[in-house]
């Protein structure tokens, strides 16, 4: 059996937000919720990783609006930080309004 080939990045960074690539389209018009997932997940992941907290035990997500493919800023923010786990929250924001919302635990 071959392994699929590799569709490459999801999105793109542009200035402070980002740009979803052709792949992420979901079959309504916007994002799919495996594109909205890997890109909250991924920036807690990237906050994680800078201060050392170890990796992701847990992961919740709300998809609160179709998300569109352009215009998206992510907000992530350290909830906790003490001296076993670590809890991080991950917005997305789309014309002036919150789109979706993700939280994680990390273990140090």
């Amino acid at each position: 059996m071959n392994a699929p080939a590799d569709p490459g990045p999801v999105f793109r960074r542009e200035g402070d937000g980002w740009q979803a690539l052709p792949q992420a389209q979901g079959p309504f018009g916007g994002m799919h919720g495996g594109a909205v997932a890997a890109l909250c997940v991924g920036e807690m992941e990237t906050m994680a990783e800078a201060r050392e907290w170890g990796a992701p035990v847990s992961a919740n997500l709300y998809l609160l609006r179709p998300l569109p493919l352009a215009g998206i800023s992510s907000k992530v923010t350290p909830l906790r930080e003490g001296g076993r786990v670590a809890v991080i929250e991950s917005e997305l924001w789309a014309g002036g309004k919150l789109q979706a919302k993700a939280s994680a635990c990390f273990q140090k």
